[in-house]
């Protein structure tokens, strides 16, 4: 693969890990859209995660994925500033 191709997939990378954390975050029981609970009610948390085990789950794994696509994305980035410069990050 080229530098390029690199650089391209890193950046797509980076906007699909992005996305997929805050799309996942939202989901996640308790915390956005479902069964929104306050920050102080723990108890509520747990209910929510509790009646939402699957969701929870699914959650838990799509937003893991996610960190990792961002962290690639970032390595690329610090790869090609160092080696080529940052005129062609963007590119």
């Amino acid at each position: 693969m080229t530098a390029t191709a690199q650089n391209k997939i890193g950046g797509l990378s980076l906007i699909i890990g992005t996305s997929l954390v805050v799309v996942m975050l939202s989901l996640t029981p308790g915390l956005g859209l479902i069964d929104y609970v306050d920050a102080d009610d723990f108890i509520g948390m747990g209910r929510a995660i509790q009646d939402h085990l699957a969701l929870t789950f699914f959650a838990a794994m799509l937003g893991v994925l996610g960190l990792v696509l961002q962290l690639y994305g970032v390595l690329v980035l610090r790869r090609v500033v160092m080696r080529e410069g940052a005129g062609d990050t963007i590119a």
